[in-house]
């Protein structure tokens, strides 16, 4: 064993403290946390795996409000997936609860808002050529029923977002045909209008608020023409019911655009 006060006297300026710290530093070192990775595996055919159109949407929620997250999925048709629950504990099955329609066209988006801010989590889903938006009632399946049923042309990407910083949400859509369209939510009535037309084709959309300013900002992308790739657009809410154009992240945006509404 090393002592390592043995050549104090023969070592100038000689610090104990000096390795004491040193060794310190490797115990600690040495006793970090080590990262662990979750195994994920397929879920049982007859729970959760389905089969269907790929391009149909999915999203989470706690529809019920049991602090269970379930999963509504856009695929075949639109089926609601409530997580089974004993003993307080999320099990991780599930069971489907409700179907919406039977759509034949390409399925596309589905989105979860609280729309009518009730507690309760809505939803917007479209197909090829139609947009329907439900309202959850009273947190049941059956509860849910139709506000807007309408056909906006070909449309792909949703979001929910506070457009007009009214307080409650509104939904934008990304039109293949015409370009971002926005509902105007006024009290559980939604108004569409068109914020971007022209030769801006619509594809699909992201919300967040990125910038951490109490807003949900959007970022848009567009399809592309013969000479260009898909083109994005960053839209940076004002909080005002205006956004502003980022240009500092945007692809091949000819826009000349800077705020919308334009």
């Amino acid at each position: 064993m090393c002592d390592l006060n043995k050549n104090k006297k023969k070592s100038a300026g000689f610090k104990p403290m000096k390795y004491i710290s040193n060794l310190s530093l490797l115990l600690i070192v040495a006793t970090s946390p080590v990262i662990s990775y979750a195994a994920f595996e397929a879920s049982p055919t007859g729970e959760i795996a389905l089969t269907g159109a790929k391009n149909g949407g999915v999203a989470w929620s706690d529809f019920n409000n049991d602090s269970c997250l379930d999963v509504l999925v856009n695929a075949g048709n639109v089926q609601l997936l409530q997580q089974n629950k004993a003993g307080g504990n999320c099990l991780g099955t599930f069971n489907s609860v409700r179907t919406f329609g039977s759509p034949t066209e390409s399925l596309r988006s589905v989105v979860w808002g609280d729309f009518n801010n009730d507690g309760y989590t809505d939803f917007a889903v479209n197909k090829f050529n139609r947009l329907v938006i439900y309202k959850n009632v009273d947190g049941t399946a059956a509860s849910f029923i139709e506000v807007l049923n309408e056909d906006p042309g070909n449309t792909e990407g949703l979001g929910w977002i506070d457009y007009d910083a009214d307080g409650d949400l509104d939904l934008l859509v990304q039109n293949q045909e015409v370009g971002t369209y926005l509902y105007n939510n006024d009290n559980g009535v939604f108004t569409s209008s068109a914020i971007h037309t022209g030769n801006i084709f619509g594809d699909y959309l992201a919300v967040a608020d990125f910038d951490t300013d109490g807003d949900v900002d959007a970022y848009i992308r567009r399809d592309g023409t013969a000479n260009n790739g898909a083109q994005t657009d960053l839209y940076v809410n004002d909080g005002n019911g205006t956004f502003s154009l980022n240009n500092t992240v945007n692809e091949n945006s000819p826009l000349t655009c800077s705020k919308i509404p334009c």
